[in-house]
This record gives C-alpha cells, sequence and structure tokens, in this order.
C-alpha cells in the first residue's frame, strides 16, 4: 500500500507543481530528503507540471557562513531539475535570507540569479511572487515596499 499521492490522473486544465519550505540544509539529511523527490520527480511518478512553483524557505541558511554555498548550489541545481524544462517561479522565504551576512531581497537575487518581485504567466494565468526588501533577525516585521505594491 502506497501512501504517495500519485499517479495524478491527467487534467485538462494547467497543472503546477506546488513545493514549499524545503529548508534544504536544516539537517544532514535534508539532501537526502530532497534526492528522494527529486528521483520521484524524473522517475515520473510525479507528472510534468505545466509550471513548477516553490514559495520560501528553500534553504535553511544555518548560521554557518561556509554552509551556505553548499545549501545554495544544491538549491539551484534542485530547483532547475524539478522545474523539468517548465517555467518557474521561485519565492524568497524568511529561512533563505536570515542567517545570511546580507539579509537583503539584492543579496537573494544575486545568488539566485532572478528577481524576488516577479511573475510567469502559463496558458492565460499569471503566478507572482513578491518579497520584501531585507530581513533583520527574528523579531523585525517584514515590510513589503510600496513600490512593489
Amino acid at each position: 500500500m502506497t501512501t504517495r499521492p500519485w499517479p495524478i490522473p491527467p487534467t485538462d486544465g494547467l497543472l503546477i507543481h506546488h513545493v514549499s519550505d524545503t529548508h534544504f540544509g536544516y539537517r544532514s539529511w535534508s539532501y537526502g530528503e530532497g534526492d528522494g523527490m527529486q528521483d520521484d520527480m524524473l522517475d515520473n511518478l510525479v507528472p510534468a507540471a505545466d509550471v513548477f512553483v516553490h514559495t520560501g524557505d528553500i534553504v535553511d541558511g544555518e548560521a554557518d557562513h561556509l554552509a551556505h554555498a553548499r545549501e545554495d548550489a544544491y538549491a539551484l541545481r534542485w530547483l532547475h531539475r524539478a522545474a523539468r524544462g517548465a517555467p518557474s517561479l521561485w519565492a524568497m522565504g524568511n529561512h533563505d535570507v536570515r542567517e545570511r551576512r546580507l539579509h537583503t531581497r539584492a543579496e537573494w537575487e544575486r545568488i539566485y540569479r532572478r528577481p524576488a518581485n516577479t511573475f510567469v504567466d502559463v496558458q492565460g494565468v499569471r503566478l507572482v511572487t513578491f518579497a520584501v526588501d531585507d530581513f533583520t533577525g527574528t523579531s523585525t516585521p517584514w515590510v513589503v515596499p510600496a513600490a512593489t505594491w
């Protein structure tokens, strides 16, 4: 008996593959868990989607600054492979920036080589993501700048 919700039946509509809070780097096993998810996708246990969306906390942002490069390299490879050539949209989460030396949207955009405030149009549907400009700690409120709205 499987607990997995696939195979997903074919659809005539828009198929969105939505992932969130992968927290790559949170524990040593998070990379193995990510590899397992990706194996399921690449083995077509999860059907190819019309659009791939990751809604934040891609990495965990360990306090160890040397670990950031490892987290980001893994995450970038994972995100590109998970999209399987479909358009993709990635949101910046608080864990993606909170432990960085620069806690900014601009730094996230530099690392992930795409804007945090952006959109993708697929089959007449517009998916939008936006981010705050910076995050300076766990008690500081996130404020979306007026220009973003």
